[in-house]
């Protein structure tokens, strides 16, 4: 090819890389929507004896037209990069087994679910509220508002559970239950007294509780087959100087032990190498799963 020919076809090849690079930096950016959501409120489900509200709720799993925009601690504001009316979907998320950097959303509350309408460069506030799902169970529901308890002493322990009604050891209502360890009980171990059966194909199961406590909390199961009865802890509790609101996940021993027959539920603490006494309170002791 001659240079007559050739160099005008570099200029327009020039010019056409030139044309191209403009048009891409020129592009104007997508300007994003945004949602914005204070708190996700769990009120009551008029279908279900779920006793207290008591929560913590501390993300929002934020879904539109069913995908997952992502999971964001509460208060929140989401940029989406969506406009015009949208349907969306927000789960209440919780610590997992009270650990902060394990999140999920709580398979026993409801989903919030609204149109709505993005605007871009503007915030839509929504003010999700959710409540227990109606095919709840709670097989075990303890608030120490009644008169017996659920739990009894297992033979490991040097203390018992007690009810109290000091108003400064009450969470909510008129009592609570009080474990006090020393150096000469310093183990206490409750177990229930009712065997439960439970979904053993991977359905969920959790132990919901409220706390205060100077010592370590533990939580676990006694899986009961035909020929032994195994003791399996799931995760604990540390202390906690104020009312505090934890879910245990019980589901993956519960599966693994799939040939149990039924499963007793058990709480235990024992007394800190640093401390010569410690309180252990809990209030709304809830078993629970579909």
């Amino acid at each position: 090819m001659s240079k007559r020919i050739l160099q005008p076809l570099l200029l327009l090849t020039g010019l056409f890389l030139m044309w191209s690079s403009c048009e891409l930096i020129d592009k104007p950016e997508q300007i994003p929507s945004f949602i914005h959501i204070d708190s996700i409120q769990l009120i009551d489900n008029p279908l279900v004896e779920e006793g207290t509200l008591s929560n913590n709720i501390v993300d929002a799993w934020i879904f539109i037209d069913d995908k997952l925009i992502g999971a964001f601690e509460l208060p929140c504001t989401v940029p989406v990069l969506l406009e015009g009316n949208q349907k969306v979907q927000v789960y209440a998320g919780i610590y997992l087994n009270g650990v902060k950097t394990t999140r999920v959303y709580y398979p026993f509350f409801t989903v919030w679910e609204k149109d709505i309408t993005l605007v871009p460069d503007s915030i839509v506030h929504l003010k999700p509220v959710v409540t227990y799902d109606t095919n709840i169970k709670l097989p075990m529901h303890e608030s120490f508002e009644l008169g017996g308890v659920v739990l009894e002493e297992d033979l490991k322990s040097q203390t018992n559970l007690t009810k109290t009604s000091v108003i400064e050891e009450v969470f909510e209502g008129n009592a609570a239950g009080k474990v006090v360890l020393n150096d000469t009980d310093s183990v206490w171990m409750g177990v229930s007294i009712q065997a439960f059966q439970l979904p053993t194909a991977g359905g969920n199961v959790f132990l919901e509780m409220n706390y205060k406590s100077e010592a370590p909390i533990v939580v676990g199961v006694y899986a009961i087959k035909t020929a032994q009865i195994l003791s399996l802890e799931v995760a604990g509790a540390l202390p906690k100087s104020t009312w505090g609101k934890i879910y245990f996940n019980l589901t993956p021993v519960v599966f693994r032990h799939n040939d149990a027959l039924e499963f007793k539920i058990f709480l235990g603490s024992y007394l800190p190498t640093d401390s010569s006494e410690a309180t252990v309170l809990i209030d709304n002791i809830k078993l629970i799963h579909f």
